[in-house]
């Protein structure tokens, strides 16, 4: 089994306090870029609809030209 070189002399609570607000800072960036990643997706999503809606009225102004004439 390993031994430590040294032991930690200071104090435990405050050790495990600064782990606990690690994680908690941790999770809250996890969060913000689970969101910030939605969003990128969602604006993404709106372009290609977007493009997809003007590339069709485009289509069917075509069509109606051709056909009228």
């Amino acid at each position: 089994m390993c031994t430590p070189i040294r032991q930690y002399t200071g104090n435990i609570e405050t050790l495990e306090t600064k782990t606990k607000d690690l994680k908690a800072m941790a999770n809250m960036n996890a969060e913000v870029n689970r969101n910030a990643f939605r969003y990128m997706q969602e604006l993404f999503f709106n372009a290609i609809i977007g493009i997809s809606i003007f590339v069709l009225l485009f289509g069917f102004a075509v069509l109606i030209k051709v056909l009228i004439g």
